[in-house]
């Protein structure tokens, strides 16, 4: 990252006047790049550069408790998951489409060619 990519984005920056708008943070001593020390990094950055700006302790990762499978589904036995699979997802798929068809502020009839001779659409 520091020496691939980073740069490059430094640059980029650069030429746009606006370095101050990208940071590396290169905590490779981590599984990944996504871990608390950077995130707490991160979210530093975003205070400077986003509004609204929170108070200091607002900024502070605090623990969760860990919920159970109960408790992190809608789906019970009073409650059943709706219908799926293929064919609700293509039913669906078109109700969407056909829905917003008949919402478009411009619809349009295809030209064909039968049209185009007599002038319509």
């Amino acid at each position: 990252m520091e020496t691939k990519g980073f740069p490059d984005l430094q640059k980029l920056y650069g030429l746009m006047g606006a370095p101050q708008n990208v940071a590396l943070w290169a905590h490779i001593n981590f599984g990944h790049n996504y871990n608390a020390v950077t995130r707490a990094h991160i979210y530093g950055w975003f205070q400077r550069a986003l509004p609204p700006r929170l108070a200091a302790d607002r900024l502070v990762e605090r623990e969760y408790p860990l919920l159970k499978q109960e408790q992190l589904t809608v789906w019970t036995k009073s409650n059943p998951a709706p219908a799926g699979g293929d064919d609700f997802e293509r039913k669906l798929l078109k109700w969407w489409h056909d829905d917003a068809q008949a919402h478009s502020p411009r619809r349009r009839t295809p030209r064909t060619p039968s049209a185009v001779g007599r002038g319509g659409h």
